[in-house]
């Protein structure tokens, strides 16, 4: 099995609450095993990441934020204000979109070339739509181990991500939201990413999330013998209870010791246990389908991976120990 050493394959911010509904239901009505309530998650999703392989970059970011905007400012398609209730229908207006881009309408004072006399004008500004880097989704999630395994997330709204410096200091401001429509067109096939389940102690963010839980689902379904799994770097090659075991860290080594009485050698069986706290983050397989004319979003999940985080001597290293679909298609992570 492949393993790497530890850099970021996407950068991902997760913030999830819980909704007091009653249990979410997916597709099917199949249930929701991740919480007995509705699980909301906010998700940003990088646009640009040195660390990031080109079989993550089958989603042409560039164009599709250029082709929001072009609706967006010639008034042919309504965006709503991020930070409101989608209830209120709050729309953002075109002067709002351009004063968040940066965009200012200060007079500058110029001297004429031909003249060198001192002239007042008011330039069209621009603003850079490469400042855009990121998509920040709401959605649902909702998982059922059972045959078929599936795990589905129902994409509320999202948002364009603006990052730009001011003094030598970073900041990120969410532009507009969009949040309705029939995504049935595709956007990007088999777009590959990986989620931080540690973020906790770093935000909080996770703290309504079960994670324990999550992981515990995907290695029971893993260990129990009823699930098709592959190697991640050769979909072909269908894995083994026992392999998958070995790839999540059980093993059994033979080591000598020395007696400290006697100070004879002495051998030893020493058993390693799988650890699923080891499970730190997991990569999605995902086929994304928008709608042309508000530009809704649609995720369609079609295969989920553990990835084990481990110390090798004082290294940290990763690895992918299996990779489960969600349907007959299969495509190799790496």
């Amino acid at each position: 099995m492949k393993q790497l050493q530890i850099v970021g394959i996407a950068s991902i911010f997760l913030l999830v609450a819980c909704n007091l509904g009653n249990e979410k239901k997916g597709n099917n009505n199949r249930a929701n095993l991740l919480l007995p309530k509705t699980i909301l998650v906010n998700q940003e999703f990088m646009s640009e990441n040195t660390t990031i392989p080109a079989w993550q970059k089958n989603f042409n970011f560039s164009n599709f934020i250029e082709d929001v905007f072009d609706n967006v400012l010639n008034s042919t398609l309504s965006v709503f204000d991020p930070l409101s209730d989608d209830s209120t229908g709050k729309k953002c207006q075109v002067n709002e979109i351009l004063s968040k881009m940066g965009q200012t309408k200060d007079t500058l004072i110029v001297t004429d070339e031909a003249t060198e006399e001192k002239v007042y004008i008011q330039p069209k500004d621009t603003f850079l739509l490469k400042e855009i880097k990121s998509l920040y989704f709401e959605e649902e999630w909702s998982m059922d181990t059972s045959e078929p395994f599936v795990f589905e997330k129902n994409i509320i709204s999202w948002c364009p991500v603006r990052y730009y410096t001011t003094e030598n200091k970073t900041f990120k401001s969410l532009i507009f939201k969009i949040s309705k429509g029939n995504p049935a067109q595709i956007l990007a096939k088999n777009i590959i990413y990986e989620v931080d389940l540690t973020d906790i102690l770093q935000t909080g963010n996770l703290k309504n999330l079960n994670v324990s839980k999550l992981v515990s689902l995907i290695y029971n379904k893993a260990i129990s013998g009823k699930a098709k799994l592959y190697d991640p770097m050769n979909v072909d090659k269908e894995l083994s209870v026992t392999q998958v075991r070995q790839t999540l860290g059980e093993r059994t080594d033979t080591v000598y010791v020395d007696d400290p009485e006697t100070g004879e050698s002495v051998q030893k069986i020493v058993k390693t246990i799988i650890n699923p706290k080891e499970i730190e983050s997991l990569v999605f397989v995902e086929d994304w389908y928008y709608d042309s004319k508000t530009f809704a979003i649609k995720k369609v999940v079609k295969g989920i991976a553990p990835v084990r985080h481990y110390y090798k001597m004082e290294d940290k290293m990763k690895t992918i120990p299996f990779v489960i679909f969600t349907g007959n298609e299969k495509i190799n992570i790496f």
